[in-house]
């Protein structure tokens, strides 16, 4: 009978690496077509305008907070925590809802937020999670993720 393999926090099987990697190359990606537009479109007046409407301000730092929690989820990953999976999985349901906070039908859950930008916005954020679609399917799929992540929470029982 083989032994199971045993994974260290400093060996990732390829495709907890690879997931790792892609959330935080998909995130600067995602911040460097924000800053750098490549329609054209300049925002360095939009911006501070619209950060003086509190519905706005509040969708900008829930986006924030998801961005932020997103990189804490990659780096949890690249040091084997298994929390890092389930915080990759809350950050995507969080950002589910915060899409289906602002596109409710009606004038928008969130006051003060023009109904058009919100469903620009709620599209452009849906079209985000096609990635990280893939990025779950290398998380749970592959026998070495799931022997990865189960060998972390075996590791923790005294029985």
């Amino acid at each position: 009978m083989p032994a199971t393999p045993f994974f260290s926090a400093g060996r990732l099987p390829a495709p907890v690496l690879a997931a790792a990697i892609a959330i935080l190359l998909t995130r600067l990606f995602n911040l460097l077509m924000f800053v750098f537009q490549p329609d054209g479109a300049q925002h360095g007046e939009l911006l501070p305008q619209l950060s003086l409407l509190p519905g706005y301000l509040l969708l900008f730092s829930l986006v924030l907070v998801v961005y932020l929690s997103e990189i804490a989820s990659a780096v949890a990953l690249l040091a084997g925590k298994p929390g890092g999976r389930k915080m990759f999985i809350g950050c995507q349901g969080l950002l589910l809802l915060l899409v289906i906070v602002i596109c409710w039908p009606g004038d928008g859950a969130l006051p003060g937020i023009d109904m058009e930008d919100a469903q620009q916005l709620g599209r452009h954020l849906l079209l985000q999670k096609i990635p990280d679609v893939l990025i779950l399917l290398m998380l749970y799929i592959p026998a070495s993720s799931h022997g990865f992540f189960k060998g972390h929470n075996l590791a923790g029982r005294t029985d």
